[in-house]
């Protein structure tokens, strides 16, 4: 969050893109921001990994496209309720990606920050594994709930419907 002299100082922005990673609720930075500035912002990213680290929250160790989903659903709707007033958000990130960590021409486990803290579910940001699509560009199945997610008009609803824990 930008602090007091961040915001003196760029003034003349009309709109601030926030970096959030706070779990899969978000709501606490939008409220630190709106206590913090009366400018419009959006998420300019956020989201969750696809890999687990270790087994938690329901979710099994190893690739797990569910955990990835889930956490983008709830991240998503939570920040397209109005009450959020945000103007929007990116979800990071396109595809997963070979550049990270270990051997650059293949997909690696390795890249993480242990602990990280606001990543979903492991707390750990497994740096090649937060794409919508996969390595070979094929869809997650987050890309599915995502496009749902921003063409319904309720999207508090449809993430309570895809919700299965």
């Amino acid at each position: 969050m930008p602090d007091d002299q961040a915001l003196s100082a760029a003034q003349d922005l009309d709109l601030w893109g926030l970096n959030v990673y706070r779990w899969d609720e978000p709501e606490s930075a939008i409220e630190q921001w709106k206590a913090s500035s009366d400018k419009a912002f959006y998420l300019s990213e956020a989201g969750a990994d696809s890999y687990m680290k270790i087994a938690k929250h329901g979710f099994a160790q190893g690739e797990n496209q569910r955990a990835q989903a889930v956490a983008n659903g709830r991240i998503i709707s939570k920040v397209l309720r109005p009450e959020s007033e945000s103007s929007g958000i990116v979800i990071f990130s396109f595809a997963d990606g070979l550049w990270k960590a270990g051997d650059p021409s293949q997909q690696d486990v390795g890249g993480w920050a242990p602990e990280s803290s606001g990543v979903p579910y492991d707390g750990t940001a497994n740096e090649e594994y937060w794409g919508i699509v996969d390595i070979d560009r094929n869809k997650k199945e987050t890309f599915a709930l995502i496009k749902v997610l921003f063409h319904q008009p309720d999207p508090v609803q449809v993430q309570s419907d895809h919700h299965h824990e």
